[in-house]
């Protein structure tokens, strides 16, 4: 790694910031848009939606857009479309204005996550991707403040937080612009033919791979338990078993913060242990907080059940994401890790909606019981990979 490389990941920390600062605070400007141009509750399904289909498509050339542009230019260009997407949703004067630069902000978003994701995995250790995806929260938990504060605090326009967002990608920008030649990938960036092998690799070979698919499975079920515990725990606990909203709020901010308190503590440890047991052991301890979220034992069973979801699914997607340049190779790895983001995109619309539907045909007691079954089934996947990890180094030693 070169000198200037090891400041990189202090720009990378600051880029997930600024792009999740963006997710945390439509929550809050919400009601406020929602007022101004007259919109029904479910019009916020359109600024959810479809950026997140954008996203997957750019998940999915993720690793032949950085092959093509180089990961500097690629980050370069997510960055600009996100800051033109913040500025145009702070002066859209129609709601058709605001949808469309919603996207533009959102396809931008999904570039950085992409790219920082990749450059982090290929050049640094785990702990530094678990410190990256606590970095996200940290964003995710600024967002609302900053809505909070101006929109309500200081009596002015949702807008103005939106400028403010801008301006902060526009430093990110800067920043970019600045270091631009420094933001490479070991060794594939350097060599054309490497760079074209990287270009062909998806379809030819890593599909074929079983780790690839193990792997996607992981991010697929991981965010099924992530997102349905976050979206759905507040209908479960309030509908369905009558707990205070006010305290079911604040249950779900603990929830949503464990997380970057978990990647934040699984960066200090994840490099002096094996990933393997480590992720074990995490995965079994989100079996057991569904499981007390399922038995409903007692308030403080449910609220341990929750937190302990948070802290233990934590390091699953970060360290899973990081492990993949060394089960892939460097040049497979971009293409992989975009397919990851896929399945977890997948995973953040398929389960949320599935628990919804049984939860509103049978009971809202089938949420924590699908919980626990995602939970259970992603253990096995990850024992699967590691049994296929294990075979494949066996064979390598044979011949």
């Amino acid at each position: 790694m070169t000198n200037p490389q090891k400041y990189l990941i202090y720009i990378a920390y600051a880029g997930f910031i600024a792009t999740a600062m963006v997710s945390g605070a439509l929550n809050v400007a919400w009601l406020q848009i929602q007022g101004e141009f007259g919109l029904p509750l479910s019009a916020i399904g359109i600024l959810l939606t479809l950026p997140v289909i954008l996203s997957l498509g750019i998940s999915f050339y993720s690793g032949q857009l950085i092959a093509w542009l180089g990961m500097g230019r690629f980050l370069l260009v997510g960055s600009v479309l996100s800051a033109i997407g913040l500025v145009g949703i702070a002066l859209s004067p129609l709601w058709t204005m605001l949808v469309i630069f919603q996207m533009v902000m959102g396809a931008g978003n999904s570039v950085l996550i992409n790219g920082l994701n990749i450059f982090v995995a290929s050049n640094y250790a785990s702990s530094r991707m678990n410190w990256l995806h606590a970095s996200f929260g940290l964003g995710a938990t600024m967002g609302p403040i900053l809505i909070t504060i101006v929109a309500l605090d200081m009596g002015m326009t949702w807008r103005v937080g939106y400028v403010v967002m801008a301006v902060v990608m526009g430093a990110f920008v800067m920043m970019l612009l600045l270091t631009l030649k420094h933001w490479l990938l070991p060794s594939s960036e350097r060599d054309e033919k490497l760079k074209n092998d990287a270009e062909s690799a998806p379809m030819k070979s890593v599909f074929s791979l079983p780790v690839v698919w193990f792997g996607i499975g992981i991010m697929f079920l991981s965010a099924g338990v992530e997102t349905s515990t976050g979206q759905l725990s507040n209908s479960l606990f309030v509908d369905g078993r009558g707990y205070d909203p006010r305290m079911i709020g604040t249950w779900l901010s603990l929830y949503w913060f464990s997380y970057t308190v978990g990647r934040f503590i699984t960066g200090m440890v994840i490099d002096r242990v094996s990933h393997n047991l480590f992720l074990r052991v995490s995965m079994l301890g989100t079996i057991i907080g569904t499981t007390l979220m399922w038995l409903d034992l007692s308030l403080v069973a449910n609220f341990v059940g929750l937190v302990v979801i948070g802290l233990t699914m934590a390091p699953v997607a970060p360290t899973v994401m990081g492990d993949t340049p060394q089960r892939v190779g460097v040049l497979r790895s971009p293409n992989v890790i975009g397919y990851q983001n896929v399945g977890a995109g997948l995973g953040i619309a398929f389960f949320p909606s599935m628990a919804g539907i049984f939860g509103e045909l049978v009971s809202l007691e089938v949420i924590p019981l699908m919980l626990v079954m995602i939970a259970i089934v992603m253990f096995v996947v990850h024992e699967l990979l590691n049994f296929q990890e294990k075979r494949e180094a066996l064979n390598v030693a044979i011949k």
